[in-house]
């Protein structure tokens, strides 16, 4: 052993010791080192495209990637590199695949990689995951109750209108169930609870959110069946001891112009609603309500207006507001004898009108002239006058009447020998109503509404014809005035004024 030694020792220092090239080149080829590049893509296949899902890679930050789309390459120390998908409710992972593996856990979502030390985008470790949905199981109804004297009582259920079945009722947090009935997911189950004297549902909520069309009064939900077992759950408590009182609205009226029947609604806090027509005058009949706060409003009428709302007894009104035309009273517990009295006035929106009287600028002669005038209004009928001014001016008087707003009124001016009604208007122009001389119609409206009538004076003329000779007295000759109707004169006689 020692003469081998020695002998290859001599070789080697004589420069005869032959070493194969691969051997050469590996001892002289330097280790490749440092970082290396990775990348996770999701599948976008069993519904997954667009969901958000997220990585660690050996533990570190969470990195999220799309369904349908990849992280891009990353920079991390090459060598072995753990990937872990963070678990999503109701899905599994179906599938990873990647080159360099290692190994890989598709319970836990986990795949171990190597990452080459220098790889780059083209040479990188690409890891890809599928997913699914967890197969349905199916779903199951539980109830529970936050009343003690509920807990153990049995509610009895429909699925899809089927045969009913039976689940005791268990505390709040600790309910009761039913067995888990099998459907496919993706299902919709309309359940359905029947209902059970004393008790209503006070909230029915659907595990993962996959409930809709809850209606609590009805006793009904939607459920769509997703993975895993789908838990409809039901809460219940006993009805409340409903206490009543009585309400009573009366309507009353401040002035000749309300009249008829205006509508009330009633509501209480048990959410009983009532809508009440009363005559001006009248009363309601006493109207049964949940004791306590009562809201009371009144339906809009034009052209009246809430003047006041009294209650007796008195002190227990708690808001009122008269521009809404609302209030809230206290109903106490108790028969009709107890009852509270809400009593409504209203009044009347008016307006007022006025008669004017205006001269052509050729009618000065009537300047000073007392003019009247025939007055029809909602108040019945009177007669106004007005001394008109010089030609050209206009003279008025404000009837002393106000009048319901939106009500008719006509002003007919009354004759007078020698003058003529040329013109009637009225303003503002969309109160006219059909004005046609001598007669104003008018709308009144909130503010002042104005008929004007303009006059013009008559005078006369005579036409008289003489004859020049006894050629000409026997005669007619034809005139006419101003361009009008002709007419004919004798010789020796005047035309009629």
């Amino acid at each position: 052993m020692f003469w081998l030694l020695s002998s290859l020792m001599t070789l080697l220092f004589s420069g005869f010791l032959v070493v194969p090239a691969t051997v050469a080149n590996a001892a002289i080829r330097p280790k490749a080192t440092g970082p290396g590049t990775i990348e996770i893509c999701k599948s976008a296949a069993f519904g997954m495209s667009g969901r958000a899902f997220h990585f660690k890679l050996n533990g570190g930050s969470p990195i999220t990637v799309t369904g349908g789309g990849c992280s891009g390459p990353m920079s991390i120390a090459a060598g072995t590199v753990t990937v872990v998908e963070t678990p999503t409710a109701g899905l599994q992972v179906k599938a990873i695949k990647a080159n360099h593996v290692i190994s890989k856990d598709l319970a836990h979502g986990t795949v171990v990689v190597t990452v080459k030390a220098g790889s780059t985008e083209a040479t990188e470790t690409l890891v890809s995951y599928t997913n699914q949905a967890n197969p349905a199981i199916g779903l199951k109804v539980c109830k529970q109750t936050p009343a003690p004297s509920l807990v153990g009582d049995s509610f009895s259920f429909t699925e899809n209108g089927g045969p009913a079945f039976s689940v005791a009722a268990g505390n709040v947090g600790a309910p009761n169930c039913g067995p888990v009935v099998k459907y496919a997911l993706g299902t919709t189950v309309d359940v359905a609870e029947l209902a059970t004297a004393g008790t209503h549902v006070t909230g029915i909520t659907v595990s993962d959110g996959r409930g809709s069309n809850v209606n609590t009064a009805a006793g009904t939900v939607t459920a769509t069946i997703g993975a895993g077992v789908t838990v409809v759950t039901y809460t219940n408590d006993v009805n409340a001891i409903e206490q009543h009182g009585f309400i009573e609205v009366c309507k009353y009226a401040s002035d000749q112009f309300v009249h008829g029947s205006f509508t009330f609604t009633i509501s209480d806090t048990r959410g009983l609603v009532l809508h009440e027509s009363v005559l001006v005058n009248q009363c309601t009949a006493p109207l049964q309500v949940a004791a306590g706060n009562v809201n009371v409003s009144e339906a809009a009428q034009s052209p009246y207006f809430v003047s006041s709302i009294s209650v007796f007894p008195s002190g227990r009104t708690v808001t009122s507001n008269l521009s809404n035309r609302t209030i809230t009273v206290k109903v106490p517990v108790g028969d009709s004898s107890t009852e509270t009295v809400v009593g409504y006035t209203n009044a009347t929106t008016t307006g007022l009108f006025k008669v004017c009287k205006t001269l052509t600028a050729n009618s000065g002669a009537l300047a000073g002239h007392r003019f009247y005038f025939s007055v029809t209004d909602a108040k019945g009928s009177h007669t106004d006058s007005v001394v008109a001014g010089a030609a050209g001016t206009t003279a008025c008087i404000i009837d002393f009447d106000a009048v319901p707003v939106g009500s008719h009124v006509s002003i007919t001016e009354q004759a007078v020998a020698g003058v003529t009604v040329v013109g009637v208007s009225v303003s503002p122009a969309g109160n006219d109503a059909g004005s046609f001389a001598p007669t104003a119609n008018l709308t009144v409206g909130s503010g002042i509404t104005t008929a004007t009538f303009t006059n013009a004076a008559q005078g006369t003329i005579e036409v008289c014809k003489n004859a020049a000779d006894a050629s000409t007295a026997t005669q007619s000759f034809q005139f006419s005035v101003n361009g009008g109707p002709a007419f004919w004169v004798h010789a020796g006689q005047c035309s009629l004024p």
